[in-house]
């Protein structure tokens, strides 16, 4: 009798205490509610409806043929256009290129930053202000000096160079480089320096003791404690980069014939030059596609190392 009495009440404290968490999870998720409404309205909707534009044709300028399905027709004639494939090739490029360039002035200038100096502070303001400046701004300004009379050219015939045709297709697409890195370097240098700051100092110590030079301790001490902080930044900087459109759109807007065109750019052509919505949003799903693929492979590669 006793033995069933405290078997019942052992059932009755977790049927109790059961009750007490779903009572907080369900007060919880109407805490939750108004942010996942939110959420669906602003991100699930909008996307939902470009899937669903993708698989349509709608033109604004032939409105009188209505909407129609026509399934994957707009993701077959998007692979057939070599545009895509043009901007595919102009956009990873770019995102290559400047990955390279951001993150190594971004670990050097750390580097140097991470020994305080009576100069660190001023020389951090002055890396971090072109980050504070709206991409659009900053290319409207680079593209007055990028001009053929402009100051770049104006200094490089100071330095015996010549001129240089910056509308080209080679040096149109340096020139975005150019600007980008110019603006986004130092995201990449205040993730560095917030990751050195969090290394222990008696690891190098430690390794020195032991005979590592400065390239070893770097190597096999701080560049494998840098690898949560290198992936931030390759991850957020590639949906940027892949996605950029600002720059390049003011800098050359796809000239000389359309040879400097990125994805971003060829959605917008597509969308508002020649109102295919159709064929614009199913251009744009591939761009998310090649974006998400990217960072995922960001993901697994270098979290496969970290667990190595």
């Amino acid at each position: 009798m006793g033995a069933g009495a405290a078997l019942a009440a052992t059932r009755a404290g977790r049927q109790g205490r059961f009750r007490i968490l779903r009572r907080r999870s369900f007060v919880g998720f109407c805490f939750v509610a108004p942010a996942l409404i939110t959420l669906a309205a602003t991100f699930a909707y909008p996307l939902g409806y470009n899937l669903w534009l993708s698989l349509h044709s709608y033109n604004l300028s032939e409105l009188y043929l209505g909407i129609h399905f026509v399934g994957l027709h707009n993701y077959s004639a998007a692979l057939k256009d070599p545009y895509f494939w043009s901007g595919l090739r102009n956009s990873l490029f770019i995102t290559l290129t400047s990955l390279a360039l951001e993150l190594s002035i971004g670990m050097s200038f750390a580097l140097i930053l991470y020994r305080q100096t009576r100069w660190s502070g001023t020389f951090r303001f002055l890396m971090i202000l072109p980050l504070l400046l709206i991409p659009a701004v900053s290319a409207y300004m680079w593209r007055f000096m990028f001009q053929y009379d402009g100051v770049i050219n104006y200094i490089l015939r100071l330095v015996h160079v010549g001129a240089v045709n910056w509308a080209k297709t080679a040096t149109g697409l340096i020139s975005v480089i150019i600007v980008t890195v110019w603006g986004n370097a130092a995201f990449s240098l205040i993730i560095f320096l917030a990751g050195l700051q969090a290394i222990d100092p008696e690891l190098w110590a430690a390794a020195k003791v032991d005979g590592a030079g400065p390239v070893g301790r770097f190597l096999h001490v701080t560049l494998p404690l840098m690898r949560p902080f290198i992936l931030v930044v390759l991850a957020i900087r590639t949906m940027d980069l892949l996605r950029l459109f600002d720059e390049g759109y003011i800098l050359t807007n796809g000239a000389p014939a359309r040879t400097t065109e990125t994805l971003s750019q060829l959605v917008y052509t597509d969308t508002f030059t020649y109102f295919d919505i159709g064929r614009g949003s199913a251009l744009s799903v591939l761009e998310g596609f090649i974006v998400v693929a990217a960072v995922l492979f960001c993901f697994v590669t270098l979290g496969e190392r970290r667990d190595s």
